[in-house]
């Protein structure tokens, strides 16, 4: 009886081993059939973008990268120069003495009624000299 029992035990293990196998080769089996597929996929996408793709995009990417590092270099330049500093400034100064002299123009002239009502004014004065 003890044969028995280690023969059906030994076909038990037997047995488990085997299932396990099976298990283990459908997870190989679905795991190789995930990734072909997903190496299909990824080819299909590849194939939308080439490499030629890829450089003339990257290309374009450093031209324009370096078009804004050269506008930076210019206008970066141009406001740290002393000498633009300075001839703007001479600018706004010229602008504040033009807005100055404009204002003491505008306040000297008299308006068109002020300039009327002077010569009125001054037509009594000679009226009543000459009566």
């Amino acid at each position: 009886m003890e044969k028995e029992i280690e023969k059906t035990n030994g076909a038990q293990i037997t047995l488990q081993e085997t299932l396990n196998g099976i298990e283990s080769a459908q997870a190989d089996i679905n795991i190789m059939a995930a990734l072909k597929k997903g190496d299909q996929v990824l080819k299909e996408l590849q194939s939308k973008a080439s490499m030629e793709d890829w450089e003339e995009l990257y290309d374009s990417h450093q031209d324009a990268k370096a078009r804004y590092d050269m506008e930076v270099d210019l206008f970066g330049e141009a406001l740290n120069d002393e000498e633009m500093e300075a001839e703007l400034d001479a600018l706004v100064a010229d602008d504040i003495a033009d807005k100055e002299l404009n204002q003491e123009v505008s306040n000297t002239l008299i308006t068109k009624e002020q300039a009327d009502r002077y010569q009125e004014a001054n037509a009594t004065e000679e009226e009543a000299v000459e009566a």
